[in-house]
């Protein structure tokens, strides 16, 4: 079920950066999309790390799942930025930040709520 998690992060954290790009007119391409993803993705994987968010039993009911994202989120995000900034040399507009903390945790508190209910309905199972 770990696995599951981590696969459906990644997905959601690239699914909330292609939806920017399409809303900017930016090409959809793999390689253009993993680029742009890829300092919030490493910074989210850090982060997730360091706080435990990939304990199942920690996610075993909602409170947790959302305790453990948000906590994630406060620190990976953040992180992502000053990544995503040490490559471009630049650092973002106020509205631009504002969009991604607000998208990716409202995309990642669904889906992990979501991977709760999941994990709920296969009886709390870790394997």
């Amino acid at each position: 079920m770990t696995a599951l998690l981590i696969i459906g992060d990644l997905v959601v954290l690239y699914l909330f950066i292609m939806l920017g790009r399409l809303s900017h007119g930016e090409s959809l391409n793999f390689l253009a999309v993993s680029e742009a993803s890829a300092p919030f993705v490493v910074g989210w994987l850090i982060a997730v790390i360091l706080v435990g968010a990939y304990k199942l039993e920690k996610l075993d009911t909602y409170g947790g799942a959302v305790q453990k994202t948000v906590l994630a989120w406060i620190i990976g995000m953040p992180l992502g930025f000053i990544i995503r900034a040490l490559m471009l040399q630049r650092w973002f507009h106020w509205s631009f930040i504002a969009i991604t903390m607000v998208g990716t945790l409202l995309f990642l508190l669904v889906w992990r709520l979501a991977f709760t209910y999941i994990l709920k309905k296969k009886g709390g199972s870790t394997a």
